[in-house]
């Protein structure tokens, strides 16, 4: 069963928090700048840092499975990524 409340019972949104970018979904300048300073702040504990080298490796993985299966899968697209890149290393779409 869920409670319902009428407006003058809820809580009011206070722009500028962490709580209010989270919580209420407001993604106005201050409510972004308070997510942006918090999320500075929690990367310079250990935990953050912990988590955001695990994020970063995390990211480089998925990118390079991605890279293996375009190559496998799609040489056309491939080459043609890889001209844009490299140019002097990739000519007509062969290295």
């Amino acid at each position: 069963m869920v409670l319902m409340t009428d407006e003058t019972q809820k809580p009011k949104m206070v722009h500028g928090t962490y709580a209010c970018y989270t919580n209420n979904k407001c993604r106005c300048e201050l409510c972004a700048g308070a997510a942006r300073e918090y999320m500075r702040q929690y990367r310079q504990t250990e935990q953050g840092r912990q988590k955001s080298r695990f994020y970063t490796h995390l990211a480089a993985k998925r990118a390079s499975r991605a890279a293996s299966w375009l190559k496998e899968n799609n040489p056309e697209v491939w080459a043609e990524i890889c001209l844009e890149i490299n140019p002097s290393t990739y000519k007509n779409g062969s290295r």
